[in-house]
């Protein structure tokens, strides 16, 4: 059975997120898993550009029936666009995965990533936290490691 890793990260990525970052999909990588993402700048961008230079071909999900920044590594993703806005498209990609990995830089802009690993964590899917600033959003336990 293929393992199916979710990242999900801030748009505002520092570059201590950006490093771990690079570390996360070595791991990925080594262990012959797959990657799933999103399409928005910060780490889903980052990811994108890294997931190539370890072997990695991401699936890449798009919400509105598009593909935000279509330029980025075009021939090496293997693009989803689903109809429905961003929040779908997260529960789309939550279902699908094996795991979730959210880098998140404490900051309620990144809601798109708290609402997707909280939703994995709904489901039962284990979940991995990695933050450069952490802040409880909602008094729930929301990390384990600092970047």
């Amino acid at each position: 059975m293929t393992r199916l890793v979710l990242i999900t990260g801030s748009r505002q990525a520092s570059m201590p997120m950006i490093a771990k970052l690079a570390r996360v999909i070595m791991w990925i990588a080594s262990e012959r898993y797959e990657l799933i993402v999103g399409e928005a700048s910060g780490i889903d961008e980052a990811c994108r550009y890294f997931a190539p230079e370890f072997g990695l071909r991401p699936y890449v999900y798009g919400a509105n029936g598009t593909i935000r920044q279509p330029d980025i590594n075009p021939e090496g993703e293997l693009r989803v666009t689903l109809s429905g806005g961003y929040l779908r498209r997260n529960r789309v990609m939550g279902d699908r995965c094996s795991m979730c990995i959210a880098l998140w830089n404490g900051q309620r802009l990144s809601s798109g990533t708290v609402y997707t690993a909280r939703y994995c964590e709904d489901l039962g899917k284990p979940v991995r936290w990695l933050w450069h600033h952490p802040q409880a959003l909602d008094g729930r336990p929301h990390g384990d490691e600092n970047v």
